[in-house]
């Protein structure tokens, strides 16, 4: 009856004080990508955005924006970012092409989320797609428009 008690024991501590973080698996046609941000002494201070991208065959002189927002979800008490297989890009053409072809990375609109490297941020995105990030200062305070 020890052995079983101890048994149960242990068992219930491994579930409680787990360091590993759950999440859903993917869904098909998509990928998960964890994001890991390195040591910061002034993390406090900093923010991320980060933006999903895809590579278009476009004329040099276009731009695009991709249409495909992060929707923040939660699985349990990790909460997770998920896209939309359903996107649009829209491309802006300037009246003087050049007519060359090439390969451009196309943004969506970013998320923002405090600057953390102590757990990962989850991402399920398309599998044609990617995740970027970059960091921004968070400068306190506001200036006065005259």
């Amino acid at each position: 009856m020890k052995f079983l008690y101890t048994l149960f024991l242990v068992f219930l501590f491994n579930i409680c004080f787990s360091q590993e973080n759950y999440y859903p698996g993917a869904r098909r046609g998509f990928t998960r990508v964890n994001v890991n941000l390195p040591k910061n002494a002034n993390e406090k201070k900093y923010k991320v955005e980060f933006y999903l991208t895809i590579n278009k065959e476009m004329e040099d002189c276009h731009t695009a924006k991709m249409e495909n927002k992060f929707q923040k979800k939660t699985y349990g008490s990790n909460s997770y970012y998920e896209a939309s297989s359903d996107y649009q890009i829209l491309i802006y053409s300037n009246e003087k092409c050049g007519g060359k072809k090439m390969s451009k990375k196309v943004y969506n609109e970013p998320v923002t989320e405090k600057y953390q490297s102590k757990d990962s941020f989850v991402f399920y995105i398309p599998e044609n797609m990617a995740v970027e990030y970059r960091l921004l200062k968070d400068e306190s305070g506001l200036s006065k428009v005259n």
